[in-house]
C-alpha cells in the first residue's frame, strides 16, 4: 500500500468485504462523476472520446476497434488491489456515452470486467445498438 491511492483501494476493498459494496456501485459511482466532468462537452468520435476520458484522470490508452465492441489496454499497476472493482471501464463508457451520445457498457466475462494482459489492464465497451 503506497500512499493516497493505495489506502483508498485497499478502503475500498474492506467496503466490498465487509458492507458488500458492489461493482453496481462503483458503476453508478462511477456514471455519477462522469456526468459532472464531461458536462457540456463533445467528441466527433467513440474512440477519441474513450481516450479524452482516460486522459482526464491520467491514462492513456490504446483503443481497438472491433465489429460491435472496443478493446481498451491501459498500462496497468503491477499488483492492483481493484482489479475486481476497478471504476475506469464504467467511467470510460459514461464518459464516452456523455461525450458522443453512443451507448457501451462495459462487457463482463466469467464476473470480470477488466483482465491483465502483458503488463495491460484490458477491458471491452460493447456498443448498445438500436434503442
Amino acid at each position: 500500500m503506497s500512499g493516497c491511492p493505495g489506502l483508498l483501494a485497499h478502503v475500498v476493498i474492506k467496503l466490498s468485504e465487509r458492507l458488500s459494496l458492489t461493482s453496481g456501485q462503483i458503476a453508478l459511482a462511477a456514471e455519477l462523476v462522469a456526468r459532472e466532468k464531461f458536462a457540456g462537452k463533445s467528441s466527433s468520435s467513440t474512440v477519441d472520446a474513450i481516450k479524452t476520458v482516460l486522459e482526464s484522470v491520467g491514462m492513456h490508452g490504446e483503443v481497438e476497434v472491433g465489429n460491435d465492441a472496443f478493446t481498451v489496454k491501459i498500462l496497468g499497476e503491477e499488483n492492483c488491489p481493484l482489479e475486481r472493482l476497478c471504476p475506469v471501464p464504467f467511467f470510460t463508457a459514461a464518459g464516452s456515452r456523455i461525450l458522443t451520445g453512443e451507448r457501451v457498457y462495459p462487457l463482463r466475462v466469467d464476473s470480470r470486467v477488466v483482465f491483465k494482459e502483458s503488463g495491460y489492464c484490458v477491458f471491452r465497451l460493447r456498443r448498445v445498438k438500436g434503442l
